[in-house]
């Protein structure tokens, strides 16, 4: 057995390299599961050639086939392991417990002279129990998907979602792969915890290579485990060897998910993708970082047909919301509501969608055709009217188009066959999907923006490419490496650095969105699409992205955000997006059934209240909650309740009843240093709590929407704040050496 002893961990491995425990020595806590029979290191996964032609299936190659040669010193061991398996294949493992950050670092080097191809690479293999101390419920698993998730134990929440391939058992795709499932992560990080301490791993990769990250509940072991192994993406080619660059790192800590993301924000923090925070981006416009409400409506299925009337009928709303605004038009697209690349001449015509954009513009409202369909290839699409979503009952062929002109540019799986995971009845319909590196992803993306921007848009978003991920695709004629890898990124980047650069050529208003957020894609983005509201996710959703993020990178906050009755989750969506600092969003459609854009009169007087309240002040101090940095924050002692949350399903999670404070809270801090707590009342009681400042704050004073300022007495660090229903506050604090 070898050992390495840190202050804040110890870490053992078996004679082959077998992590055999990672322990905590202020709880005697082990985070790793009793190692089961040729538990390994590493697995590589590799391919065969035969005349030069990859063969189907992998050849695993583990470290238990052959014992390695290992050297050791005070704070490094490495495990040298020659000719594996019985093939000239090499792999160097170094684990490093550096005193100085206080992490366990792990790296690897593999030399291949053989002519197998690399195709993945788990490594190291952390297999932890499936709960962490006597009671299951209280375990959490923290995921960077979507904008954060929080799971519990499989032992006491169930991990399969509403369709078969929902499920958390799985690892998931970053910076994602493209198409809907596996799902996206958007940093690279993992941590699993319980009020007594936890277990962190991190990939401190600042490169975007390609690597699955996430909790797999392994059940078919003599030992039931949840597995933290990373997985990595190599491009298969014959001889090929892996020398990474970057490292794994693990490490125990205590507290919470915003413990675990300090940890990583140190990493995140140096690369590139953090290189200029937001209020230094000259490249992004003025407006978005003074604030605008994202508006979604819809000009299909109008009673009117094509809606000439839009501008005056956004009047009433603007006068409501008393904010700038940005007119989200579905319904766009030439054949209709998500079919392209065939996109133009856009809905009504050039010239009515160009004297609508006009308009618009006249109001001072920037108009959003939303969005473009991604890289998304279609060949069929057949949708009846009994559809719940009305806008996509289309009975659209393309299969002849797709032949003809589109397939040269499709990506292709192992086999040579064309990436279709989708049926003709599917939401999305039959479709392939354009390879990143050729021309047409070019033309459906650079080619769609710039077409948008002549005819007077001033907002597009490249939609449907989940976190900024993109398909792999193993067809070399397209002069890119087999499978996935960087330049998978680096392709998409170039293409969005084209847009933005173009773009603003045109308008410097001019913004380019995501939908969901990625940290590799940061700088090269103007905004993302969020939906911090989103829930159920697990046990609940945090903004994880925002904690790390928010100061470089605006995100603004959901698409569906309906102001009807029926939308039984619209407080929350309004309170969650302004507490959280997601520029604000709203819709004036019904959650089901209709695409009627509904007047302001119709809609439900308790969600507009709170998105009035929400918006004004959120646009009132862009210094927090659009330019900010979000602070360690805990949930106020008020009492809870039910939410019931409604809308399409973007978590993967049946929607239902979930648990919320009766008052969402949040810290922020403005680039110059300043203060402030911001918190919205989602329930129907006026609700009285206590908030802590630090000792060094002596006053602070509350905003409330279209009121006086009021100055709160502070006594010993606390001060009461009392809210109505539907209230919401920003409260800063006055600090005399600021």
């Amino acid at each position: 057995m070898y050992t390495l002893q840190g202050e804040h961990q110890h870490i053992a491995f078996s004679d082959t390299g077998c992590v055999l425990s990672f322990t905590d020595p202020s709880l005697s806590r082990n985070y790793i599961a009793a190692p089961a029979p040729g538990r390994p290191l590493f697995r590589i996964g590799c391919t065969e050639f035969l005349q030069g032609e990859r063969q189907p299936g992998n050849i695993i190659l583990t470290s238990d086939l052959t014992m390695p040669f290992v050297e050791q010193d005070k704070n490094r061991i490495t495990f040298r392991y020659s000719f594996l398996g019985g093939r000239n294949i090499h792999v160097s493992c170094h684990v490093h417990m550096d005193p100085a950050d206080g992490l366990c670092h792990f790296s690897i080097h593999i030399e291949n002279h053989s002519t197998l191809g690399l195709h993945f690479l788990e490594y190291p293999v952390i297999e932890c129990p499936v709960f962490l101390g006597q009671d299951p419920s209280q375990s959490r698993i923290l995921l960077p998907k979507q904008d954060g998730y929080l799971l519990p134990s499989p032992h006491y929440h169930p991990w399969e979602g509403d369709l078969p391939f929902r499920s958390f058992d799985q690892r998931f795709e970053y910076p994602g792969n493209g198409r809907e499932f596996p799902e996206n992560i958007s940093a690279q990080l993992l941590a699993y915890y319980d009020p007594e301490g936890g277990f962190y791993l991190a990939v401190h990769d600042g490169g975007g290579n390609p690597k699955r990250l996430g909790p797999v509940w392994n059940r078919n072991a003599s030992v039931e485990t949840l597995s933290f192994t990373p997985f990595f993406h190599l491009p298969p080619v014959s001889g090929n060897s892996y020398n990474p660059g970057y490292e794994v790192v693990i490490c125990c800590f205590h507290g919470g998910w915003q413990s675990a993301a300090d940890l990583y924000k140190k990493f995140a923090e140096k690369q590139s993708w953090c290189s200029k925070k937001l209020w230094e981006r000259e490249d992004i416009p003025l407006w978005v970082k003074k604030g605008a409400l994202f508006f979604n409506i819809r000009l299909r299925g109008q009673e009117n047909g094509f809606p000439d009337e839009l501008p005056e009928y956004l009047k009433d709303w603007q006068q409501y919301w008393n904010v700038p605004m940005a007119a989200m038009m579905c319904g766009w697209e030439k054949h209709g509501e998500w079919v392209g690349p065939d996109y133009f001449p856009p809905y009504g015509g050039e010239r009515r969608f160009r004297q609508l954009c006009t308009s618009l513009k006249q109001e001072k409202i920037f108009p959003f055709p939303f969005g473009l369909s991604g890289l998304k290839l279609p060949i069929r699409k057949l949708i009846g009217a009994d559809h719940p979503q009305p806008e996509l009952a289309i009975d659209y062929d393309n299969r002849e188009y797709f032949q003809k002109i589109l397939s040269p540019a499709a990506a292709t799986d192992a086999a040579g066959q064309f990436i279709t995971d989708s049926e003709p009845s599917d939401w999305d319909g039959l479709h392939a999907y354009a390879c990143v590196s050729t021309n047409q992803a070019r033309n459906q993306l650079y080619g769609a923006a710039m077409e948008l921007v002549s005819l007077g848009a001033q907002i597009v978003q490249a939609d449907q490419l989940f976190g900024g991920g993109v398909t792999e695709c193993f067809q070399t004629s397209h002069g890119h490496p087999p499978g996935r890898g960087k330049w998978q990124t680096e392709q998409l980047a170039a293409i969005y650095d084209a847009i933005r650069r173009d773009g603003k050529k045109q308008d410097p208003d001019f913004v380019l969105s995501q939908e969901f957020m990625s940290e590799l894609f940061i700088q090269h983005l103007d905004i993302c699409h969020a939906r911090v509201f989103d829930e159920p996710r697990g046990i609940g959703g945090i903004p994880l992205f925002a904690y790390l993020y928010h100061e470089y990178m605006p995100c603004y906050g959901g698409d569906w955000s309906s102001q009807l009755s029926d939308n039984t989750c619209g407080i929350y969506n309004h309170a969650a997006n302004f507490v959280y600092g997601s520029l604000p969003a709203a819709c004036p459609q019904t959650m089901m059934k209709s695409m009627i854009n509904e007047p302001l009169s119709n809609c439900d007087p308790s969600i507009l209240k709170m998105g009035k309240n929400c918006c004004s002040l959120h646009c009132r101090f862009p210094q927090y909650l659009i330019n900010g940095k979000m602070l360690p924050f805990s949930e106020l002692p008020v009492p809870r309740i039910t939410v019931s949350y409604t809308g399409l399903n973007f978590s993967g999670w049946k929607k239902g009843n979930g648990q919320q404070p009766a008052v969402l809270f949040c810290r922020w801090e403005a680039p110059d240093k300043s203060r402030a707590c911001v918190c919205a009342n989602i329930s129907s009681h006026t609700q009285t709590f206590p908030i802590a400042f630090p000792p060094s704050v002596k006053e602070a004073v509350l905003w409330r929407n279209d009121e006086p300022m009021k100055r709160l007495r502070i006594t010993d660090g606390i001060s009461m704040v009392s809210l109505l229903p539907q209230d919401a506050a920003v409260i800063e604090e006055l600090r005399p050496n600021l």
